[in-house]
């Protein structure tokens, strides 16, 4: 009996869209030829996810202290050396430095996958910084980006160790049978984000931009699903707005289908994006979406045609594009259509996944699967 191929995945702290890309990605393995075990931080929602597929989570919090850091080099490498590991999948440019430390340590022949998910920090423009992560994925075996914008962005000179698999979700989860692109005069009219809580989602573009419209339109109400660093000072933003009545805060959701069923409008105002789970979501939903014009966000919004695209860090842009769909009922109608047609052709769990073990297989052609 030919066997298991084992594939250990790395995730960082923050993890934001990287959890539900991980979950998504086992998910979708044939538990018959596939065993993961999920290295990253305390979670419930990762261990409960792994328990259900009959996989593995081996959960070890970290933090940027080096004495933590070289300890977990440790860790890892005694992972594995215990698990027979044929694939090391890691996901950031962080959790990728301690891997490969932790396989240099092992001295176990393992192939190295490495996904991106985000733009480097602006700190990385210095030449010699960009030059040593250019060293650092060259030790990859392959390399996956999550948008052609992001390929674009590490440039690598070996473009052939280089692929774009675009972040997918279930199709069957995300269809929404409770479409309420409609808007009327009756009720309170539901603008929404889904968003990790960091500097660089833009939220508080959002709320300001949100604060010009509520002038104009007095039903509108805001809601912010999502958690993070950001979330006191957004807050407190909304408290000097005067808008602790109209904007809402829900915390970290686990099933983001739902809420996403009660928003009239999308809106997803990063300044810097990989590729946008969340957004994916909502076009799967038919939502009408205003987006930033930066990164991969471009690659799932078509202007006019499956959503509103502005230009980031711009509040009057913003508010602008949340009004055409306000006040356009034809736009809202074709671009919801535009957007979840779009997104059940190209962005599937489905497609993802597939695309992910062609990767493995060709990593591992000399191995018999």
């Amino acid at each position: 009996m030919n066997r298991k191929m084992t594939c250990l995945y790395l995730l960082p702290p923050s993890q934001g869209g990287i959890k539900d890309h991980v979950i998504t990605l086992i998910k979708g393995l044939d538990k018959n030829k596939y065993r993961a075990i999920v290295v990253a931080p305390p979670s419930k929602e990762l261990e409960q996810a792994l328990l259900i597929f009959e996989h593995s989570f081996i959960p070890l919090g970290w933090d940027n202290k080096t004495l933590n850091k070289i300890k977990l080099i440790k860790r890892i490498s005694k992972i594995i050396n215990s698990y027979q590991v044929d694939i090391m999948h890691t996901h950031g440019y962080k959790i990728d430095i301690i891997g490969k430390a932790a396989l240099h340590l092992s001295n176990k022949q393992v192939k190295v996958i490495t996904t991106l998910h985000n733009f480097y920090p602006k700190k990385f423009n210095n030449p010699i910084v960009r030059f040593g992560m250019d060293l650092l994925y060259r030790r990859s075996d392959h390399i996956i980006t999550v948008s052609n914008a992001l390929k674009n962005h590490i440039n690598l000179k070996r473009k052939e160790k280089v692929s774009v698999i675009y972040n997918g979700v279930d199709v069957n989860q995300s269809l929404s049978p409770n479409e309420r692109y409609s808007v009327s005069e009756k009720r309170a009219k539901i603008i929404g984000t889904v968003a990790r809580l960091s500097s660089e989602k833009g939220i508080d573009i959002l709320i300001r931009a949100f604060s010009q419209l509520k002038h104009k339109f007095s039903y509108l109400e805001l809601i912010i699903v999502g958690s993070g660093p950001r979330e006191e000072a957004l807050r407190q933003l909304v408290k000097s707005l005067n808008l602790t009545e109209s904007i809402y805060f829900t915390g970290w959701q686990q099933e983001t289908t739902k809420c996403l069923e009660k928003i009239d409008i999308f809106v997803m105002p990063s300044r810097s994006e990989g590729l946008s789970i969340a957004t994916i979501e909502a076009m799967m939903a038919k939502k009408p979406i205003v987006a930033t014009n930066t990164g991969g966000l471009v690659e799932l919004i078509d202007h006019r045609e499956t959503g509103i695209l502005v230009e980031p860090n711009n509040v009057e842009q913003l508010g602008e594009g949340i009004e055409q769909l306000l006040v356009d009922s034809d736009l809202r109608g074709k671009t919801s259509i535009n957007a979840q047609s779009k997104a059940v052709d190209r962005f599937t769990s489905e497609l993802m996944v597939a695309n992910t073990k062609r990767i493995y297989e060709k990593v591992m052609k000399k191995v018999n699967l």
